[in-house]
């Protein structure tokens, strides 16, 4: 019965599948490491924030909480050349509410 002979079985089946899924793993993996590395940068900054703040609140020279901010971040993170900003306000209020601080740290990375 002439010219064309019909494939039987899965010959090759299970190669094509699995670089079919190779590629769609390594997309997974490397999205879950980007994420792990976000979310560590930011427990880092969020820590180093806290530090900063306290300073603050105990110090009212703002350059005492930018060095707290700095010593707190790890030396891959920390950039002597980021300028960094702070600004803090208090707001006291009379009666039985002991008040309100805020403290904010900002700043960019040249």
């Amino acid at each position: 019965m002439g010219g064309r002979q019909v494939l039987k079985g899965d010959n090759g089946s299970v190669t094509v599948e699995f670089f079919l899924v190779v590629p769609l793993v390594i997309v997974v993996l490397v999205g879950g490491l980007q994420v792990v590395s976000v979310a560590r940068a930011r427990i880092e900054l969020l820590g180093a924030v806290r530090d900063g703040a306290r300073v603050a609140a105990t110090s009212p020279d703002p350059a005492k909480a930018v060095e707290a901010v700095q010593r707190a971040l790890a030396p891959s993170v920390r950039d002597p050349g980021a300028d960094l900003s702070f600004a803090t306000s208090c707001g006291w209020r009379t009666g039985p509410s002991l008040g309100s601080a805020e403290t904010s740290v900002g700043g960019a990375v040249p």
